[in-house]
């Protein structure tokens, strides 16, 4: 069973905007999916929205769900998910193997 987790690189905060401060405009993540020793990720950066002043969450006092919810709300992590999972799949199918002949040597150049 593939087991995800996330990781996140940068948030670029706006020190002050219509009158909030430390708002999270973006945030680079990655999320990584491991299927004993099979891996595969995607790392993206999401733009956020101006929050609503009523529910605004300052930057010190976010958590790491409230940063996957913050990208869920935008883009489909279920989707990226399963593509996350089908390329693992297909790893575990694929194997990289030599060729199963063996190339002859090149021929001496005459003029060496």
């Amino acid at each position: 069973m593939t087991e995800f987790t996330w990781t996140f690189e940068t948030f670029e905060v706006a020190v002050s905007e219509d009158g909030l401060s430390n708002v999270v405009k973006s945030i680079n993540w990655n999320i990584r999916g491991n299927d004993n020793g099979v891996i595969d990720s995607v790392t993206a950066t999401t733009g956020l929205d101006f929050p609503n002043p009523d529910t605004f969450t300052d930057y010190n006092s976010i958590t790491e769900q409230w940063a996957i919810d913050a990208i869920s709300s935008k883009i489909d992590i279920e989707a990226i998910k399963a593509g996350i999972q089908a390329s693992i799949d297909y790893q575990k199918r694929i194997m990289r193997k030599t060729p199963p002949f063996l190339m002859p040597p090149p021929e001496p150049n005459a003029n060496n």
